[in-house]
């Protein structure tokens, strides 16, 4: 699991940072205490949210593709590719799961 995260941004009800996703990586499930929208600025990612509509519910982004992450909802993130992939991501209003 080599999700490289900065925070630019962390208030009580909104997180903005930057992800990089090194070459042939994934995460473990995640889930945030907050909708989570996310920007590909560079790569290619893969995003699977279980259950989702689509092929096991894989979506694939490349270049300027946005994605929504409901709350509460657990998704994975890849890069399949031998170079890099990042990303700006907003998190409102928490970026930690609620407990």
């Amino acid at each position: 699991q080599k999700l490289l995260v900065g925070l630019m941004l962390s208030t009580p009800r909104l997180t903005v940072g930057t992800g990089e996703l090194l070459p042939d990586r994934r995460t473990g499930d995640r889930s945030h205490g907050g909708d989570l929208g996310l920007f590909v600025r560079e790569g290619t990612l893969r995003v699977t949210v279980p259950g989702d509509e689509g092929p096991d519910g894989v979506h694939h982004l490349g270049p300027s593709d946005g994605f929504y992450v409901p709350q509460g909802t657990r998704y994975r993130l890849a890069n399949g590719n031998a170079t890099r992939t990042t990303f700006v991501f907003g998190v409102a209003p928490r970026y930690t799961p609620e407990g």
